[in-house]
């Protein structure tokens, strides 16, 4: 008896003082000061900084802006952003207020991106900076702020050679397109309809006849269209240091003429002209024959009156009359007269929507008043006026085209709102395809993502593209936070584990329970709320009982903790025996940081038990296992389920167990075959200490004090436990945190 209780008491001694050596090897960082918390909020210029208090070994505490709460004290704020210096400011903390924080740029360099154009003539061009090889084409070449030239070389082209200005830490995107060192040919393009519009490869170059240079040797795509006919088109080669004709035939073959019809135009007019579709007809009031059906624009002139127009429909075979009379000439009429020139050559004119040819160019028929001129030039943007015309005078207009490019903007994500110089232009991805030339800057924004900034030079007639890799803003716990957060998971306290996170302790004890297991999970967490539930094994060798253990916490406000432990567990062993036990109480929890937490749980335990096989267990067993006709034959009454011959009766005859007040001495009821129930109040002590955030040491310990004992955990009934229940049980174990 004294050995066995010797032996206890030096393994609790042991298993206590595993949390003292975990301890001793850590090295926890330091809590903030105790005491009511004051909302600080941290920003800076620019934003986005990451926040450190007293040393960055702690862990990032957020990003600016940030509002963090800290008791009153001094505290060293720590800020740092990539391309700036790492900011330090000391603080002293006495109530509620912001700081700001501005950050000082680090010099940074710029970078070049030379990319090749969609026509890859550039790629694998070596590319050379300030008269200096920095390698091929595509590259990022870091320089410094400043003006530089840039060359991209390549055989068979022409050479690329710019002037870039870059500021610090600009990235400067360069899409680079080469000429092909290539020798022209030339198209002459005729067509058997006077002022067709040619185009070649898809562009308009002319009006038939028309001669095109310049053109690079092999396949090109010819077209001759005009308004109301069938388009010509055909594929042509053209050899370099050569001029190939082609002759386009478009007009229709012309239909036999209808029959003619006439027309007598009757005029008072004296001494009146008729003019039949522009064409003098002779003197009015005579019959004008060989009309072709259809309809004819009349004209009557006559000198001192105003001219005047009608359209006659004429029919085959019959004469129509049409009465014309003129009214004399109030005033001469007034005419003024517009000329365009521009510095771009072949660029289109329009006057109040109509083309009216190409510039330079004089038209002198147009009436007073307000005409809108138009000149247009593919790869230029268009040029706009409103001119005022007066009479007798010729409007003179400059239209100075400006070349244009395309620019496209891509992200990652899509969907950005892209700004070009502060103009609202739509969503990634985006062609725009008009865009000035020179330098332009892009923007791309998109809501919980730090805005992107880039500058691109666009260059006339070529494409242009810009992409953003966009950040998100960090949200959520920081990094040190999540970690705190694991750290504090706890499952013997009043803590729940938060959803979707899970658990898992092992532990051997010295009484009652030898060892034990548990998986326990998250449910629900809302605010100071929360509930988790376990599933336990446990375990005296000898019986082994499983069940389910939920968990609700009900109140949190650091340092302390409540909820409600209850646990449903049954089990058995031998011989029969099984048992089922219900425990329930309240847990207080005191929290050391994230690091220790020391729970208090006072609770009560029912159960009830069957420690001996009843009699109608033995009385079948005899007749099953056991020789005919003879009680107490057969296994159960062999083997009664111990060392000791406890569930025995005191006859032979074994059908029943004398009820004697000495059992009840003995087992604390009359009949050890029936069931035993016992109703305990338990005080039980925890500590759990996290050695790393996914890693806790615990020790249990708890006792029944001054209360009566469990038979079940006596060597009565039981060959591994002590004589008597030992009046203090411990376990000590490690959780795992997942």
């Amino acid at each position: 008896m004294r050995s066995r209780s010797l032996v206890v008491s030096l393994v609790l001694l042991a298993f206590a003082g595993l949390p003292a050596v975990a301890m001793a090897q850590m090295q926890p960082r330091p809590e903030w000061q105790k005491g009511h918390r004051m909302r600080i909020k941290i920003d800076s210029i620019p934003q986005q900084a990451t926040i450190y208090i007293d040393s960055k070994a702690y862990g990032v505490q957020g990003y600016t802006p940030s509002e963090i709460k800290l008791p009153k004290g001094t505290y060293r704020i720590i800020l740092e952003k990539e391309g700036h210096k790492t900011e330090e400011h000391p603080i002293a903390i006495t109530r509620s207020q912001p700081y700001m924080f501005p950050l000082v740029k680090q010099a940074r360099p710029a970078i070049l991106d030379v990319r090749a154009a969609n026509d890859q003539s550039a790629a694998g061009g070596s590319i050379t900076v300030d008269g200096t090889p920095v390698g091929a084409v595509p590259n990022q070449v870091e320089v410094s702020a400043g003006t530089h030239t840039l060359e991209v070389k390549r055989p068979g082209f022409n050479d690329y050679r710019d002037s870039v200005q870059v500021g610090e830490g600009e990235r400067r995107t360069m899409v680079i397109a080469l000429v092909a060192q290539v020798k022209p040919g030339a198209l002459l393009v005729t067509a058997d309809v006077a002022g067709a519009d040619v185009f070649v490869d898809g562009s308009r170059r002319d009006s038939a006849p028309a001669l095109i240079g310049d053109l690079p040797e092999g396949d090109h795509t010819v077209e001759v269209k005009k308004d109301g006919l069938t388009p010509w088109k055909q594929v042509v080669r053209v050899v370099a240091g050569q001029q190939t004709k082609v002759l386009a035939q478009i007009a229709p073959v012309a239909p036999p003429p209808p029959a003619a019809g006439s027309l007598r135009v009757l005029s008072s007019t004296p001494m009146a002209d008729v003019l039949v579709d522009g064409e003098p007809r002779g003197p009015a009031n005579a019959e004008l024959r060989d009309l072709r059906p259809g309809v004819h624009v009349v004209e009557v002139r006559a000198a001192g009156f105003v001219s005047k127009r009608v359209e006659a429909e004429v029919r085959a075979g019959e004469v129509r009359a049409v009465q014309i009379d003129l009214q004399t000439a109030a005033a001469e009429r007034q005419v003024a007269g517009v000329r365009v020139i521009s510095p771009v050559p072949e660029a289109e004119v329009f006057v109040d929507g109509a083309s009216v040819g190409k510039a330079p160019i004089e038209k002198n028929d147009l009436q007073v008043g307000k005409h809108f001129i138009v000149v247009r030039k593919e790869g230029y943007a268009e040029y706009r006026l409103e001119a005022d015309l007066q009479a007798g005078r010729v409007f003179q207009v400059s239209a100075v085209l400006q070349a244009t490019g395309s620019l496209r903007a891509i992200s990652s994500p899509p969907g950005a709102d892209v700004f070009v110089d502060g103009t609202a232009m739509g969503k990634t991805p985006i062609s725009l395809p008009d865009v000035a030339t020179g330098e332009h800057v892009i923007e791309a924004k998109m809501k919980d993502f730090v805005d992107g900034k880039q500058t691109l030079r666009v260059v006339g007639g070529q494409p242009g593209v810009v992409s953003f890799d966009l950040v998100a803003i960090q949200h959520g716990p920081t990094a040190a936070e999540s970690e705190k957060l694991r750290r504090e998971q706890s499952t013997f306290g009043a803590l729940a584990l938060d959803r979707n996170r899970f658990a898992v302790d092992a532990g051997v004890g010295a009484f009652a329970y030898f060892f034990m297991a548990r998986l326990t999970a998250g449910v629900w967490k809302q605010g100071p709320f929360g509930i988790d539930a376990g599933l336990e094994l446990r375990t005296g060798f000898y019986q082994w009982d499983i069940g389910i253990r939920p968990r609700v916490q009900i109140y949190r406000a650091d340092p302390v903790a409540v909820g409600v432990d209850l646990g449903f567990l049954g089990g058995g062993g031998p011989t029969k025996r099984n048992e089922f036990t219900f425990e329930l109480g309240p847990m207080v929890t005191f929290i050391a940081g994230s690091y220790v937490h020391v729970t208090f749980k006072p609770y009560l335990a029912v159960a009830t038990e069957r420690l001996c096989p009843s009699v109608s267990d033995i009385t079948t067993d005899d007749m099953e296992t056991g020789m005919a006709g003879i009680k107490g034959s057969g296994k159960l009454s062999m083997m009664d389920g111990g060392e000791k011959p406890i569930c025995k009766t005191f006859d032979d005859a074994r059908a029943s167990a004398p009820k004697t007040h000495a059992n009840t001495l003995i087992f604390g009821q009359m009949d050890p075959r029936d069931r035993f129930v016992s109703a305990r109040f338990f005080l039980q002590a925890t500590l759990e200490v996290a050695v790393t955030e996914s890693l806790n040491v615990w020790l249990l310990l708890e006792g029944a004090p001054f209360q009566g004992q469990r038979q079940g955990y006596t060597s009565k009934f039981n060959p591994v436990y002590l004589d008597e229940d030992f009046p203090l049980y411990g376990r000590a174990g490690i959780t795992g945190k997942f």
